[in-house]
């Protein structure tokens, strides 16, 4: 073990001061009476607003504001290491998804952030590029750095890694897909509706050759979507062609190739149902390239609303689904069952969807 020397005692204690950005001179940062005493509230108050429990006192937000306003004036950072170890809680939430890129998850977690941050968590995120094997290696690091909770957007095929949080004392949320067979809650839109509004509504306008540009096979959305497209065709007495579904996964060049296997097919249709927001933008491309237009030869429609859907050049009809309640939900969910093992699992969400009708889809005479 080494001494260190006077000088050297010097040097460390002027590292740790913070200078004044006004005077320019050393400034110790204050403590948690300071903090308190700058934001006119108690001591107990402003230690429970930094260790994010502002909400759980029911305290109003506007204190919450001049506690968190003070401790950033006056450079407090309380040792979250340390407190982490004392009171057995890191104040973080894991989230992974399969494509961050994806509008639809983006802004899935983007709420799951923002209601986080509310809540006084922060959220370590991670993608896993729509493969169960990275969603397990990914899982393991977020466990290693002992999260409170998880909000989850599994790949939706496989479910074997999730089984051990059915009895895991970190509560964990399925948002978007989830798992029959699994005892885990989850939040999801009604896909299968939501299809089958769709549908009807390309029916209602004259189309009786309406094909569906699928997603990943075998996960809850692309099942449900499937099964509303058929029993749409079913309550309209129009028989199911399985050469009208084409596609193997959500993106954009799964659409691409979907829509590509549908105009090479040679098989005769007049609207199309993409079951996400990238598979429509991939076939609305791959139409107007093959001398199709939308839609005056071909109508569209797809499932997923995004900003950007009105102000296409042909603006498109879309099922909306709600990624914001959905991510909202699923932070507040984890919430409720942080720090209290053993309690009942949470009944499972679905969020209705709504049919937003645009000039992509025209009546077919």
């Amino acid at each position: 073990m080494t001494r260190e020397s006077g000088d050297g005692r010097k040097r460390s204690r002027q590292a740790d001061q913070a200078v004044s950005p006004n005077s320019g001179s050393p400034r110790k940062a204050g403590g948690l009476k300071e903090v308190a005493a700058r934001a006119g509230t108690s001591i107990p108050t402003a230690s429970r607003v930094l260790n994010g429990l502002g909400d759980e006192y029911r305290i109003s937000r506007r204190t919450q504001e001049l506690v968190r306003n003070a401790a950033k004036e006056l450079s407090f950072s309380p040792n979250l290491l340390a407190k982490s170890l004392r009171l057995g809680s890191t104040r973080t939430i894991g989230l992974v998804l399969p494509d961050v890129g994806n509008p639809f998850f983006a802004a899935i977690a983007r709420a799951v952030s923002i209601e986080a941050h509310a809540r006084g968590y922060s959220v370590v995120l991670c993608d896993s590029g729509d493969d169960t094997g990275r969603e397990v290696e990914l899982l393991e690091v977020i466990m290693n750095r002992r999260p409170d909770g998880l909000v989850v957007v599994p790949v939706g095929q496989k479910c074997s890694h999730l089984q051990r949080f059915e009895s895991s004392d970190t509560p964990l949320v399925l948002v978007d897909r989830s798992f029959a067979e699994l005892r885990l809650p989850s939040i999801t839109s009604d896909n299968r509706q939501g299809a089958r509004d769709a549908v009807d509504h390309l029916i209602e306008c004259g189309h009786s050759n309406v094909a569906c540009l699928r997603g990943l096979a075998g996960t809850t959305p692309n099942e449900l979507r499937v099964q509303g497209y058929r029993e749409a065709l079913e309550a309209h007495g129009i028989a199911f062609d399985e050469r009208l579904v084409c596609g193997d996964g959500f993106g954009k060049e799964a659409g691409r190739r979907a829509a590509r296997a549908l105009l090479d097919s040679g098989v005769r249709f007049t609207a199309v149902f993409a079951l996400s927001n990238l598979i429509g933008i991939a076939a609305l491309e791959l139409l107007l390239e093959a001398g199709r237009r939308v839609p005056e030869d071909v109508s569209l429609l797809s499932f997923d609303e995004q900003p950007y859907s009105s102000v296409l050049a042909v603006p498109m009809s879309t099922v909306r689904q709600d990624p914001a309640e959905m991510g909202r939900l699923a932070v507040a969910m984890v919430c409720d069952r942080i720090g209290k093992p053993g309690a009942a699992m949470p009944a499972s969400v679905v969020v209705p969807t709504a049919l937003v009708t645009r000039r992509s889809v025209a009546v077919h005479p």
